[in-house]
């Protein structure tokens, strides 16, 4: 009766644990950035958005509706660091938690000379490229200390084109620093911050927010296409099915042997 008992715990421990995955898993209300580039870039950055100095390796909070958005600053410029970070989509802060991410915020001043800024955006984008996964998404944001910039000025449009010439350059060829590695979709963008914050925050955050569901959008597309491979190809569809036959029968048989051996145990007791 003891052994019935013990797997029986045993078999609903398991599927509690089943249960739980979906709920684990759960998109949460909360958006979580990991914010890069020079000290001077996310000094400035912080200083636009958030009209404070924020220290590195901590946060900055901003809301959207029923959204938080939380930016973390990297603590330092530390590449072998930060290569782990994007490798994990995780950063661990002063509070010495991990903090999963989906969006990159590669931050460049954009009062420097255009060259400059176009080497800098090209560094960013190769050296994250290098390290993201196929669906972590990368908005490149140009921080200005000037009152009259838009993103729609000469001056920004550039920086926008140069930033859409990479995605077209480096699709067909590849991405990073040895163009060696593939993604399936668009995951770039560019945009701008000012002094005018204020009155740019709103389209700023609606950006951020549009950028995560465009994460999860792509991963739950992936999921979708593994199936429809599955569905649209006999091979394919054989093999999983000869997988479930296979694990149908091994459950099957555990459960023959299990009530095989209680039923012997349950004869040997009635002899003694």
């Amino acid at each position: 009766m003891k052994l019935i008992k013990k797997i029986f715990s045993l078999s609903l421990g398991i599927l509690t644990f089943i249960a739980s995955i979906p709920s684990a898993f759960a998109t949460k209300n909360d958006i979580v950035a990991l914010v890069i580039g020079t000290n001077e870039s996310k000094s400035k950055f912080s200083r636009i958005a958030f009209d404070k100095e924020i220290e590195f390796g901590n946060w900055g909070t901003a809301h959207y509706n029923e959204k938080t958005i939380r930016f973390c600053f990297s603590k330092n410029n530390d590449e072998t660091k930060i290569s782990k970070f994007i490798k994990n989509c995780t950063i661990k802060t002063s509070n010495g938690i991990n903090h999963m991410f989906n969006i990159i915020i590669a931050t460049v001043d954009t009062d420097q000379n255009i060259e400059q800024i176009k080497t800098d955006i090209r560094n960013m984008v190769d050296f994250i490229c290098d390290n993201k996964d196929n669906y972590t998404q990368i908005l490149v944001v140009g921080c200005s200390d000037r009152t009259d910039i838009l993103n729609t000025d000469k001056f920004m449009s550039e920086l926008s084109n140069y930033v859409t010439g990479i995605e077209v350059d480096c699709t067909p060829n590849k991405w990073g620093t040895t163009h060696n590695v593939s993604f399936d979709e668009q995951f770039l963008c560019f945009t701008v911050i000012s002094k005018n914050f204020e009155n740019e925050e709103q389209d700023f955050l609606n950006f951020i927010v549009n950028r995560s569901m465009d994460y999860y959008e792509l991963k739950r597309r992936n999921s979708c296409g593994i199936k429809n491979t599955i569905y649209k190809h006999p091979i394919a569809s054989a093999g999983v099915g000869a997988l479930a036959v296979g694990a149908l029968c091994g459950i099957g048989y555990g459960i023959y042997k299990g009530g095989e051996y209680l039923l012997n145990k349950a004869a040997n007791s009635n002899k003694k």
